[in-house]
């Protein structure tokens, strides 16, 4: 059994990843087993110890998929569980933050007064400044940097797949597995397809990304 980790941050086709793999016959673990809210495994483990509960994951699955943050010790699950890690990244800011946006939108619903909707839906939202947006803009940037710098370089480490160029990651995924693996991302879109008002948000998120960068020299 050829097992693996995916990981990525939110927005960046992890799902989207599990579910083309699972679709090219390999096992993969459904949701998130580290999520907080899940209880998979948890019964017969210590939520804590997140090696030994992978260890009992890999006893029933190929692989699974993983948020960054939902643990700290993924480079040692893959180590102890010689489990291949297949990262996923999102160079784009800004559909980064639009799809974030939406999602939140999507999961607390709608203001009926001042959004026409999720653009899942194919209508857009009216962009309000969202709370805690510079923790997000941080860990974004964070997250792309242990992409970058920590799990891949990793002797664990199989392949990135960029969310804006899939091809040469998943040409990677398929000669290691030696199967077809069909990937559909959605594609990135202009913000005018996410918000009506989309001039305001990108001026907001440019300057909020200067700030960040300028606290940070």
């Amino acid at each position: 059994m050829k097992k693996f980790i995916i990981v990525g941050s939110p927005r960046t086709g992890t799902t989207a990843l599990q579910y083309s793999m699972e679709n090219s016959g390999l096992n993969v673990c459904p949701g998130d087993p580290f999520y907080i809210g899940s209880d998979q495994f948890v019964a017969v483990t210590n939520r804590h110890d997140h090696c030994s509960l992978a260890a009992k994951v890999f006893t029933e699955y190929d692989g699974f998929k993983i948020i960054l943050n939902h643990s700290l010790q993924i480079l040692e699950m893959a180590e102890k569980n010689d489990a291949k890690l297949i990262l996923t990244r999102r160079h784009d800011f800004l559909s980064f933050m639009a799809s974030y946006i939406g999602l939140l939108n999507h999961n607390i619903g709608p203001d009926p007064y001042s959004y026409e909707g999720w653009t899942s839906s194919g209508k857009r939202m009216i962009y309000k400044p969202i709370p805690f947006v510079e923790h997000t803009i941080d860990k974004f940037l964070h997250y792309n940097h242990m992409i970058d710098e920590v799990y891949s370089q990793h002797k664990n480490y199989l392949t990135t797949i960029h969310y804006e160029d899939p091809s040469n990651g998943i040409a990677d995924l398929e000669n290691y597995f030696d199967r077809e693996i069909d990937l559909q991302l959605a594609p990135n879109v202009s913000l005018s397809e996410y918000f009506v008002n989309h001039e305001d948000f990108e001026r907001d998120m440019k300057k909020i990304l200067k700030d960040v960068f300028k606290d940070a020299h």
